[in-house]
């Protein structure tokens, strides 16, 4: 019988006990420690990182180790939210009272939009002594929603068209739709029924989030990335299960243009 591993992630400040207590106390099998991507070898956050996995590990548990920028919200959360999904059918608990103010928000969003435990480890003397434990307490969380698969593989492919040439027009999303067998795009309609699909399950709702942008080039309708498109992408592109041949995905959009 499969028995799922009490996995706990956490991203590493400069905390010492609120790592190791809890993973120790609530028997963790794994841990993920997210360090931060610009320490380096011999800086204070690093060697809190070491000295968390020497601990955790002298304690049998499994480290996982990942980096991101724990002081930008869109890189913790698509960081955390990727952790969570890879460990899917574990028992998740995420630690928000260690890394940053920044990684505390993300990982209660990321707990939110895919709905595993958050906790918070609380000390008695927050300035004098925060390693002096009081206890651990598992957080409410409320359904978020987030954008679905097609809808960040149309984003990534917004982004990537308007970096080699220019923002895409709505004919060029519908080939790329159609060359990835995208789910909405794969019915029985022809000619501007196409365009009703594209405008009712990504358009629409990526308009309504803030996510992307319409406008008119000549005789065309391009779609643009916002500032919050692009954060979000960043945040949600681990929902992309697939590896896509961008060379061959922009090879297919030239010629259905010409």
């Amino acid at each position: 019988m499969n028995v799922p591993d009490r996995v706990h992630i956490m991203p590493v400040g400069y905390e010492y006990e609120r790592l190791v207590q809890p993973a120790e106390e609530f028997r963790a099998d794994r841990v993920v420690l997210i360090g931060h991507e610009e320490d380096q070898e011999g800086d204070e956050g690093d060697e809190h990182l070491q000295a968390a996995i020497n601990a955790l590990e002298d304690r049998g548990i499994e480290i996982e180790p990942k980096e991101c920028d724990i002081f930008d919200l869109y890189s913790s959360m698509g960081t955390i939210a990727e952790s969570i999904s890879e460990h899917q059918s574990d028992e998740i608990y995420v630690n928000v009272s260690t890394g940053s103010k920044v990684t505390a928000i993300a990982g209660m969003i990321a707990s939110m939009v895919l709905e595993c435990t958050p906790y918070y480890v609380r000390a008695r003397d927050y300035e004098d002594d925060p390693d002096d434990i009081r206890g651990t307490t598992e957080l409410p969380t409320y359904p978020i929603d987030a954008p679905d698969s097609e809808q960040v593989d149309v984003m990534q492919f917004i982004e990537r068209v308007t970096e080699r040439e220019g923002p895409p027009t709505k004919g060029d999303v519908i080939h790329f739709s159609e060359h990835l067998n995208l789910d909405y795009i794969s019915r029985n309609v022809a000619g501007k029924g196409k365009y009703r699909l594209l405008d009712a399950h990504i358009v629409e709702p990526l308009k309504q989030r803030g996510y992307i942008a319409e406008s008119k080039q000549g005789r065309n309708k391009i779609l643009t990335l916002t500032e919050d498109g692009r954060a979000a992408l960043e945040a949600f592109r681990w929902l992309i299960d697939r590896d896509i041949d961008w060379d061959e995905i922009e090879d297919v959009v030239d010629k259905e243009s010409e």
